[in-house]
C-alpha cells in the first residue's frame, strides 16, 4: 500500500505536468514576436516531439532538473515564475511524503526482522530440530497476513453518511453469503425476502475475534 501511495503521487505529478505542458505549448503558439517555439523548435518537428519538449520543460519547473528551453517574452516569463513558486511547494511536499513513507516501511521491516531474530535465537538456544525450527518460521511468516484484521464497515466513516436504503442493501449483500450457508436462512431468503432483508439489516453486525 505504501508503494502504491508513492506511485499515486508520482502519477498525480505527471497529470498536473501534462496540463502544464499543454499550457506552455499553448503560450508558445500565441501570435507574438518572440516565442520559445520559434527559438527552440523547428517547423518540421512533429506534434509528439513538441509535446514532450514541453512536458520535459514542465518537469524541470517542479524538480531540480534543467534543460535548454527558457522563456523568451514577458508572458512566458510570468508563466515560468508562477510554476516555480508552485513547484517549490509541490516538490517539497512530494519529497516529504515519500521520505515519511519509506521511513515507515523501514520501521516495519526492522520490527519484523527483530521478531524473526528473536525466534531464531530461541530456536537455537533451545536446540530445537532443524525441521521443527523451519516449520515454526514458515508458520510465522505465512500467518502474518492472516492475523491482519479485515476492515469493518464501522471503521469507514464515509459509509456512516449513507442513507438507510443504501445501508440496508449494503448489509444484505455483506451478510447474505454468510447466513444462507445454513439451510434455515437459505429457506427464509427464498420464501420471505423482506424478513431476510430485515435480518441482515437489524440482527447482524461485523465483529473480529482476532486479537
Amino acid at each position: 500500500q505504501a508503494m502504491l501511495h508513492i506511485f499515486g503521487l508520482l502519477f498525480a505529478l505527471c497529470v498536473v505536468n501534462h496540463w502544464v505542458a499543454c499550457g506552455w505549448l499553448g503560450i508558445g503558439s500565441l501570435n507574438v514576436e518572440h516565442r520559445w517555439t520559434d527559438k527552440y523548435l523547428q517547423a518540421s518537428d512533429s506534434l509528439l516531439y513538441r509535446y514532450f519538449s514541453s512536458f520535459h520543460w514542465g518537469l524541470t519547473q517542479f524538480t531540480p532538473a534543467s534543460m535548454e528551453i527558457t522563456p523568451t517574452n514577458a508572458t512566458e516569463r510570468a508563466f515560468t515564475v508562477t510554476l516555480i513558486v508552485m513547484g517549490l511547494m509541490m516538490f517539497s511536499t512530494l519529497i516529504s511524503t515519500i521520505t515519511n513513507t519509506m521511513n515507515h516501511l523501514r520501521q516495519l521491516n526492522l520490527a519484523r526482522h527483530g521478531q524473526e531474530t528473536l525466534v531464531l535465537r530461541y530456536v537455537s538456544e533451545a536446540r530445537l530440530s532443524l525441521e521443527l525450527g523451519n516449520r515454526i518460521m514458515k508458520h510465522l511468516r505465512t500467518d502474518e497476513t492472516a492475523q491482519r484484521q479485515r476492515l469493518r464497515r464501522s471503521e469507514v466513516p464515509g459509509l456512516k453518511r449513507l442513507p438507510a436504503s443504501l445501508t440496508r442493501l449494503l448489509q444484505e449483500e455483506i451478510f447474505t453469503p454468510v447466513i444462507t450457508a445454513h439451510a434455515l436462512f437459505a429457506h427464509v431468503q427464498k420464501s420471505d425476502a423482506e424478513l431476510h432483508s430485515a435480518l441482515c439489516a437489524e440482527a447482524l453486525f461485523e465483529e473480529s475475534f482476532i486479537s
